[in-house]
C-alpha cells in the first residue's frame, strides 16, 4: 500500500527579522529550465528576491532541513532536482549573521503562495525571476 502526502499548510514566522520588515508572503520558487518545484519561502519585506534565509524555508524536505544547520561549511549549494541546474550558493548575510542562499538571477521563477505546500504538484508555468 502506498500512501501520498496531502498538502500542508504553513503559518509565518513571526519574530525580529519579519516584523522590522514588514508584511510577509509565502512563495514557491520553480526552476527556470524545467519548471521543477525548488522550495517554499516565506519572504518578509519589499523588494526583488536576491537570497533566501535557512530560517525561512518550510518545505520540501531535504531544503526545510537546511534550517538546523549552523556552519556554512554544511551548507549546500541549491540546485534543481530534476536537471542539476545551479540555482543558488551559501553564504552568510554579514549585517544579521544568518545563512543564506545567494540566488543566481534568472535560474529561477515564483509564484506567490498561501503556505501551502503539495507534494503533488511540483512544476508550474512561471515568468523568471529577474
Amino acid at each position: 500500500m502506498i500512501v501520498s502526502a496531502g498538502p500542508t499548510k504553513y503559518t509565518p514566522k513571526r519574530d525580529k527579522y519579519s516584523r522590522s520588515r514588514g508584511a510577509s508572503q509565502f512563495l514557491n520558487l520553480f526552476c527556470a529550465k524545467d519548471g521543477a518545484h525548488l522550495v517554499l519561502y516565506q519572504k518578509d519585506g519589499p523588494g526583488a528576491l536576491r537570497r533566501l534565509y535557512l530560517d525561512r524555508i518550510f518545505a520540501p524536505s531535504p531544503q526545510s532541513d537546511w534550517q538546523a544547520l549552523s556552519n556554512l561549511a554544511e551548507v549546500p549549494n541549491l540546485t534543481c532536482p530534476n536537471c542539476g541546474s545551479l540555482i543558488g550558493s551559501p553564504m552568510i548575510y554579514r549585517s544579521e549573521n544568518r545563512l543564506a542562499i545567494r540566488l543566481n538571477a534568472g535560474t529561477f521563477s515564483k509564484v506567490r503562495s498561501d503556505g501551502t505546500f503539495n507534494p503533488l504538484e511540483t512544476t508550474t508555468e512561471t515568468t523568471t525571476e529577474s
